[in-house]
């Protein structure tokens, strides 16, 4: 900023007018602080889900897999440890503690009433996970999705792979992820892939297996039952697409911090950005008649 200053491109005035805002907001946040404030938790928490099913994205949905119907027949394989153990904010300094956290499981239980909902990790969300133990997750998730009639497959990037402060250097999903989504699609009638991730990853070489595909992001302390709620379609408030979104970073033009450009890695953020290109997706929500 001194440097700024001197060389010209920044006045003194537009320094003084950022802080004026910065200080006008603390004014406003003084009465918020102080003893006896109190606010509606429950009220704060519904309007959280709400949003948070507004931002969900349906980027595939071939032979009207979605929505799930709850009273239809057949079983509901439920896969993945993040449907169990939500991961619902990023690394860092965006790390917050929740009032009360949903999770997609028991969400999809309380709606899914009339149709078993069998459940199984599938994977670990640890950085390394033995051998003999993934085999084991693996074969459970084949035994809950076999012969079931829909497996709803909850995908993402654990914290290790995602954070402010350090670098990604491909846009993959964790391999052990993508061998429990291939087992489970060679045994289940249909498969629904959910996403969770805070910045992109690519989806072609595996989208395939998955009749429908959900972009859920990272959704705050509500997502997992927003995840039901559009699932279900027991909301009709959904999110879209604005840009367009590539398959894989095969097709993805390079940027000032990509890996394209032969520097070591692309940060998240980045590779959140430069990873919007070719096809838009024009996949609309099913409405509650189950007509897309």
């Amino acid at each position: 900023m001194h440097r700024a200053l001197e060389a010209g491109t920044l006045t003194e005035a537009e320094v003084d007018r950022a802080v004026t805002r910065v200080l006008e907001l603390v004014s406003r946040s003084q009465a918020a602080l102080a003893p006896g404030q109190t606010y509606d938790e429950a009220a704060h928490h519904t309007l959280a889900r709400e949003a948070a099913a507004a931002s969900v994205v349906l980027l595939k949905n071939t032979d009207a897999t979605l929505p799930l119907d709850p009273a239809a027949g057949g079983a509901v394989a439920v896969v993945g440890e993040f449907a169990r153990s939500p991961r619902f904010g990023g690394g860092g300094s965006s790390q917050v503690t929740p009032t009360r956290l949903d999770d997609a499981l028991s969400a999809l239980r309380e709606q899914v009433t009339g149709r078993e909902v069998r459940f199984a990790p599938g994977f670990t969300l640890s950085d390394e996970t033995p051998a003999d133990e993934a085999r084991a997750l693996l074969d459970e998730a084949v035994a809950a999705a076999r012969d079931a009639a829909v497996a709803v497959v909850f995908l993402g990037l654990p914290d290790a792979y995602e954070s402010e402060g350090y670098d990604r250097d491909h846009m993959h999903l964790p391999p052990q992820q993508v061998a429990v989504l291939e087992a489970v699609a060679a045994v289940a009638e249909r498969v629904v892939v959910v996403l969770t991730n805070g910045s992109v990853v690519e989806v072609g070489p595996w989208q395939h297996h998955a009749h429908a595909l959900v972009e859920s992001w990272l959704l705050g302390q509500a997502g997992g039952g927003a995840v039901a709620d559009v699932l279900t379609v027991r909301s009709t408030r959904r999110g879209s697409w604005p840009r367009p979104c590539r398959s894989a970073s095969s097709t993805t033009p390079p940027s000032a911090t990509s890996p394209a450009t032969g520097r070591r890695s692309a940060t998240a953020r980045a590779s959140s950005s430069a990873t919007a290109g070719t096809t838009r997706t024009r996949c609309r929500w099913p409405t509650p008649s189950g007509t897309a």
